[in-house]
């Protein structure tokens, strides 16, 4: 709780008990985040378990479409290419993970404080 205090430090005892159970039952895990990455990246899992559901759809059609397309077609080349490209992004995308998720966490942080702040002036 400690790197949410800045979220919390406004609120009562109660409203913290509040926070803290919603943002546990909420947050996502970096080594959940990292493993999802890693296993389901061409199908965009990663996206949506951060919730970027648009941006998860598009994983999910192109990454195999564009494979297909390109096995399809005998393409060879390009599937090569692909192959070599949709490695290097797994990497990056596995080692990015770690800061999306926190921002995500801080992001739901924010919201479930200011959700708890507004009932509170109602």
């Amino acid at each position: 709780m400690l790197e949410y205090s800045e979220y919390i430090k406004d609120l009562t005892d109660g409203e913290r008990d509040l926070f803290g159970r919603e943002l546990k039952s909420k947050q996502k895990n970096t080594v959940v985040g990292q493993i999802i990455c890693f296993f389901f990246w061409f199908i965009g899992g990663h996206r949506f378990y951060l919730n970027q559901n648009l941006l998860g759809t598009a994983y999910f059609i192109l990454i195999p479409g564009s494979l297909v397309l390109s096995i399809w077609n005998e393409w060879h080349a390009l599937f090569e290419f692909l192959e070599m490209v949709y490695a290097v992004a797994i990497l990056v995308e596995v080692f990015q993970m770690k800061s999306r998720v926190r921002n995500f966490n801080k992001d739901l942080a924010n919201d479930i404080a200011n959700k708890i702040k507004s009932i509170r002036q109602k």
